[in-house]
């Protein structure tokens, strides 16, 4: 349950601005592309909760919550005595983890994330999609998958040496329950990370952009699996994924190269290669 907070401009102002800008450019655009092709990502978020960590900041955008008891709207969270780990955890039952960068370490070392991480008083989930929610109550999923997600850190020389201001989208993972089939696993269906946000654009052009550039991006990626085989998939799906979308980040790049000035080109391309 979410309980009632001040207005997210009074936790994270900047920031605040972007979003509900950026929300609505976003909503608009699903909306007029067709929310039937993003079934996993297309449903419709009325809630927004902004949350500043001691470590960055969390954007979840919600659909209705199913019990009716928050209204739709923003909502703002100063839990800055808490890492992003600890915020995330506490309302994914540990299934959502956020690395710690480890600066000072080297690159190619991974740190461990514990589990151990008490729920946060007045800010817990589970934020689970409601379907697997209700399956696991009846004792029909004894275990759900999960995902981590680490900032952007700066290496040089090997090391890690600084964690770099980005706003990184995350989307909801879909797994195939085998007593549900498909299913997204957050209640959520796309999620903002932001590191130093205050050194970005975080203007309402910005905000339109990011807005286009997530659905071309959503749309690329979900042509990429659409032409993964169930074979591929099975043998090798995360390389044979990697290389479709190498090779459509190649055939953009030269197109830019040589039609960089044809807006009406580009935008065909896109378009073909969005539903391909």
């Amino acid at each position: 349950m979410i309980p009632e907070q001040p207005s997210p401009e009074d936790v994270v102002p900047k920031l605040a601005a972007f979003t509900r800008q950026y929300h609505s450019e976003f909503e608009r655009r699903l909306e007029a592309a067709g929310r039937d092709a993003f079934p996993f990502h297309g449903e419709p978020t009325r809630v927004v909760t902004i949350v500043r960590a001691a470590d960055g900041c969390v954007v979840f955008y919600l659909p209705t919550p199913p019990d009716g008891q928050v209204q739709p709207g923003y909502y703002g969270y100063d839990l800055s005595n808490y890492s992003l780990n600890q915020i995330c955890q506490s309302v994914s039952v540990h299934r959502l983890q956020v690395a710690s960068p480890e600066l000072g370490k080297p690159w190619d070392s991974f740190p461990s994330i514990t589990q151990d991480v008490p729920p946060i008083p007045e800010f817990q989930g589970p934020w689970i999609h409601e379907d697997i929610r209700r399956a696991v109550a009846a004792g029909l999923l004894t275990s759900l998958p999960g995902m981590t997600i680490s900032p952007i850190t700066y290496v040089q020389q090997g090391i890690r040496k600084s964690v770099s201001p980005a706003r990184v989208r995350v989307w909801s993972p879909v797994f195939d329950f085998a007593s549900l089939g498909p299913r997204r696993l957050f209640l959520w269906p796309y999620a903002d990370f932001w590191w130093f946000p205050d050194q970005l654009d975080l203007s309402p052009e910005a905000a339109g952009q990011a807005a286009e550039k997530d659905l071309v991006a959503l749309q690329t990626l979900l042509a990429a699996v659409d032409r993964l085989t169930p074979e591929l998939a099975q043998n090798d799906a995360g390389g044979s994924a990697a290389d479709i979308l190498e090779r459509l980040c190649a055939k953009f790049l030269n197109l830019i190269d040589e039609f960089g000035n044809d807006e009406e080109r580009i935008h065909q391309w896109l378009y073909s290669n969005r539903s391909g």
